[in-house]
C-alpha cells in the first residue's frame, strides 16, 4: 500500500513536471516565431523599395536643378549667408565663442525662413500629380549639414544638431536631420529618394548636405503583405500546436485517472486474492498433519500447497510489476538442471506422459529469478499443450550446454505457427488465430511475458516453427560458475 501510494505521488509529480516543461517549451518556440517574424519583417522593409522611386528621384533632381531644397531654397539660404560672410570671417579669426553664437543664431534663422517657404511649396505634390500616384505618400526634405569655408580647406559648422534641434519648432523635429517640409515621422536610409551634397573648394563657400526620403503611408501593411506566405504558415503552426497540447493534457489527466484506477483495482483485486489463498494454504498444511491412509491424499495436499504459495507469490510480482511497470528481478545463482525439474514435477498429477526431459548429467548453473524462471517455462509448457491437437501431447524439455551458454528447448507436437504469427506472438494481448475444435480461452499476455523475462535477464529467445508439425523456442543463457 505504501509503494502504492509512493508511485501515485510519483505520477503526480513527474505530470506537474511535464506541464511545466511542455509550457516553457511553447513558450520559447512562440518566441522563436516571434523573433523569426520579425526578422523577416525587419530585412523586407530594408530591402523594399517603392514601384516608382527611380522616376520620383529623377523628377526631384530635375526640379531643384542649380537649386537647393526645393525650387528657390538656393535664393533663401544665400540672401542670409552672403551677407554674414564677413562678420563671420572676423569673429572666427578673433573670437571662436561669438563665432559659435552668431553662426547658431544666424542658421536659426535660415532654417525656419527655409521651413516656411518649403511648407508652401507644393514640389512633391506636383511629382506625385505628374507620376499619377494614386495611394497616399508621406515625404520629408531634411537638411544634414551646413558648413562655410574661408580658405577654400576646411568647413566650419555652422551649427551643432544637439544644440540647435530643442531651439526649432516640433514640426522640424527629425531623428537624422531637420526637417524642411513634409510630415514623415521615422526618415531613414531605406527610404532615400536623393541624398545631395553641394560644395564648392573656394573661399568663403557654403557646403550643404540635405536628402529627400518618400514612402507609402501604409509601407509596414505592404511589407506585411509580403509576408503573407510566412505569417500564415507560423500562425498555422502556432495554432496546431496550441490545440495538441491541449489534447495532449486533456489525455495526460485520463491517462493518469486510468493509472489510479488501475493501481487501484490492483490493490483491492490483490487484497481480495489473498484472503482465500491463506485459507487454503492453511488447510492444506492442517490436511498434511492429519494421518489419511491414502498416501496419494498427502501428495495432493503438497502440490496444493504448493500451487497456492506460487500464486499467491504470483499476486504479490503482479502488484510490484503495476507499481513499478516494469519486471523486477532478484537474481541467484542456481543450477537450471533442478528448475527445469522441479517445473515438470508438478506437472506429473496430470499428463506426466506428455512431458519428457533431456538434461545433462552435471549441474549448469545460471544467474536468474527463480519465480520468473518458473513462470516462463510454465507458460511455454502450457502453450505447448493448449495448442496441440494430437491425441498423445508430446513436450520435450532439453538442456544443453553449447560453450559459455546453456541451451533450454521446449519443443512439442502441435498445430506449429506460420511466418508471419511467429513475427507477433510476443506482441502484448497477441493471439493468433487457431482452429474451432481447439477452444483455446487465454488473454494473449503468456508469450509476452515469456519475452518481457528474456530481456529481463538479458537472454536470447529463438523461434523454429512450422505449421502441422509443431514448434520449437530455444532459449540461450549464460553460463557462471556453480559455488
Amino acid at each position: 500500500m505504501f509503494r502504492r501510494y509512493m508511485y501515485i505521488n510519483q505520477m503526480r509529480h513527474q505530470y506537474k513536471i511535464y506541464i511545466i516543461t511542455a509550457v516553457i517549451c511553447f513558450v520559447a518556440l512562440v518566441f522563436t516565431q516571434f523573433l523569426l517574424l520579425y526578422n523577416t519583417y525587419e530585412l523586407l522593409n530594408d530591402r523594399y523599395s517603392m514601384e516608382k522611386e527611380y522616376d520620383i528621384h529623377q523628377l526631384y533632381t530635375r526640379s531643384i536643378a542649380n537649386d537647393l531644397f526645393f525650387p528657390g531654397g538656393e535664393n533663401i539660404l544665400h540672401a542670409h549667408v552672403d551677407t554674414a560672410l564677413p562678420r563671420l570671417q572676423q569673429l572666427y579669426k578673433t573670437d571662436s565663442a561669438a563665432f559659435a553664437q552668431y553662426a547658431s543664431a544666424l542658421s536659426y534663422r535660415v532654417l525656419l525662413e527655409l521651413h516656411k517657404a518649403a511648407t508652401d511649396n507644393q514640389v512633391f505634390d506636383s511629382i506625385c500629380h505628374l507620376l499619377k500616384i494614386k495611394e497616399q505618400m508621406t515625404y520629408t526634405i531634411l537638411v544634414h549639414e551646413l558648413a562655410v569655408t574661408f580658405d577654400g580647406k576646411k568647413y566650419l559648422p555652422l551649427y551643432k544638431p544637439s544644440t540647435m534641434r530643442p531651439l526649432l519648432p516640433a514640426g522640424m523635429q527629425s531623428n537624422i536631420g531637420i526637417r524642411l517640409a513634409g510630415n514623415m515621422e521615422k526618415a531613414a536610409n531605406n527610404n532615400i529618394i536623393a541624398a545631395i551634397a553641394v560644395s564648392d573648394p573656394k573661399p568663403n563657400t557654403l557646403l550643404v548636405r540635405f536628402s529627400m526620403h518618400a514612402d507609402p503611408a501604409n509601407r509596414g501593411a505592404i511589407v506585411l503583405g509580403q509576408m503573407r506566405y510566412t505569417i500564415l504558415p507560423s500562425l498555422c503552426t502556432v495554432l496546431a500546436i496550441v490545440i495538441l497540447f491541449v489534447i495532449l493534457v486533456r489525455r495526460w489527466k485520463k491517462q493518469k485517472r486510468l493509472s489510479e484506477m488501475k493501481s487501484d483495482f490492483i490493490d483491492n483485486i490483490t487484497h481480495e486474492l489473498n484472503t482465500p489463498l491463506t485459507t487454503i494454504i492453511m488447510a492444506t498444511l492442517n490436511l498434511k498433519h492429519i494421518n489419511v491412509p491414502d498416501p496419494g491424499i498427502s501428495n495432493l495436499a503438497a502440490v496444493i500447497e504448493r500451487q497456492s504459495r506460487r500464486l499467491q507469490l504470483l499476486v504479490s510480482k503482479m502488484l510490484e510489476m503495476t507499481v513499478e511497470n516494469k519486471l523486477l528481478t532478484e537474481k541467484m545463482v542456481q543450477d537450471v538442471n533442478t528448475l527445469v525439474s522441479d517445473i515438470v514435477a508438478n506437472y506429473t498429477v496430470q499428463q506426466h506422459r506428455s512431458i519428457y526431459l533431456d538434461l545433462p548429467d552435471h549441474p549448469l548453473c545460471i544467474e536468474t529469478d527463480s519465480f520468473h524462471f518458473t513462470t516462463m517455462l510454465q507458460n511455454l509448457i502450457d502453450n505447448a499443450m493448449k495448442y496441440n491437437r494430437q491425441d498423445h501431447k508430446l513436450v520435450h524439455i532439453t538442456v544443453a550446454e553449447a560453450g559459455k551458454n546453456a541451451m533450454l528447448s521446449v519443443a512439442d507436437n502441435g498445430i506449429g505457427m506460420s511466418r508471419s504469427t511467429i513475427e507477433k506472438i510476443f506482441e502484448k494481448y497477441y493471439r493468433a488465430s487457431t482452429p474451432d475444435d481447439l477452444n483455446i480461452t487465454g488473454l494473449g499476455i503468456g508469450l509476452y511475458f515469456v519475452q518481457q523475462c528474456v530481456r529481463a535477464h538479458n537472454w536470447q529467445i529463438d523461434v523454429f516453427s512450422t505449421p502441422g508439425y509443431g514448434s520449437r523456442f530455444v532459449i540461450t543463457i549464460p553460463l557462471i560458475s556453480c559455488p
